[in-house]
């Protein structure tokens, strides 16, 4: 066994939680990749705290996307909801959502790019023909043009998948299968060039 504690493998060891909308995010989770199921109840909380803070403006549609202030949402945007986009938030000519997303202030979701089920941090970018599914982009990351990220599923033709947390060790596929039995382990960024 690696470890006794989550705490390396923790949201903390991942994300500056400093920002209290991120902190809330990831209040209830042990492993980083937990958040991934919470997903779908972490949008309609925001959803509902948008509609009770009515002061603060935006726009919640009847079928659960709410914009607020800010946001820049191009043509030709297919949104499906439940969404929850922050303020100052990009979204690009010709993206999609696909549901049970929530993407923080200063998010961009770029041209012909797609995601569901996920959530960019505040100031992540996935600009250029990305997909982002099932996963979670860190603040300030960047998701460079033409890449996929998406949870990937333990199974034995997949080998060589490693977590970095900064300079820290990093882990293999097996370590962290031996920390929890959760196999489908979160984001891992996968290019198809």
């Amino acid at each position: 066994m690696v470890n006794d504690s989550s705490a390396d493998l923790g949201p903390s060891a991942f994300f500056d939680l400093t920002d209290p909308t991120v902190a809330a995010l990831f209040k209830d989770v042990a492993y980083v990749w937990d958040v991934l199921r919470q997903i779908p109840e972490l949008v309609r909380g925001l959803l509902r705290e948008a509609q009770d803070s009515s002061d603060q403006g935006g726009l919640t549609r009847e079928d659960d996307v709410h914009i607020s202030p800010g946001a820049r949402i191009e043509p030709d945007v297919y949104i499906q909801g439940p969404t929850f986009i922050g303020p100052g938030v990009a979204i690009r000519h010709g993206a999609y959502v696909r549901g049970n997303c929530i993407l923080l202030d200063g998010a961009v979701l770029g041209h012909a790019s797609e995601m569901k089920n996920s959530i960019l941090l505040p100031k992540a970018k996935a600009p250029h023909f990305s997909y982002v599914g099932d996963s979670v982009l860190g603040s300030r990351s960047n998701l460079e043009s033409y890449r996929k990220l998406g949870s990937l599923p333990a199974s034995p033709q997949v080998s060589g998948v490693m977590a970095r947390v900064s300079d820290k060790t990093p882990w293999s596929r097996d370590e962290v299968e031996q920390c929890s039995d959760y196999y489908d382990f979160g984001p891992s960024a996968v290019n198809h060039n």
